[in-house]
Order: structure tokens, then sequence, then C-alpha cells
């Protein structure tokens, strides 16, 4: 099996990047139109791929 993640996302900030596993947490905090997102994706991807 192979899993391929890409990422066009905006860079995580040093100080999130203890958190950025953790269900919700975003790092754009204004939740809008252009940037969406619920911050579950990396949470879920780490749950794959540690199964």
């Amino acid at each position: 099996m192979v899993i391929d993640f890409s990422d066009d996302g905006i860079g995580i900030p040093v100080h999130l990047v203890d958190n950025i596993f953790k269900p919700f947490v975003r790092v754009d905090d204004s939740r809008n139109s252009k940037t969406g997102g619920s911050g579950l994706g990396l949470s879920i991807a780490k749950k794959f791929a540690e199964a």
C-alpha cells in the first residue's frame, strides 16, 4: 500500500507544531470561505497512518 499526501497549505508556525495533530486545531483561526476546513484533516490522516 502506498499513501501519498500533498501539501499546498499556508505552513505551520513553530508555536503550533506540537498541537497540529489534535482534532479541531487550525493554523488559520479566521475560518472563512477562502481557507475553509475544520481542523480535522491532520488528526484523521494521523489515525490512518497509525492504523
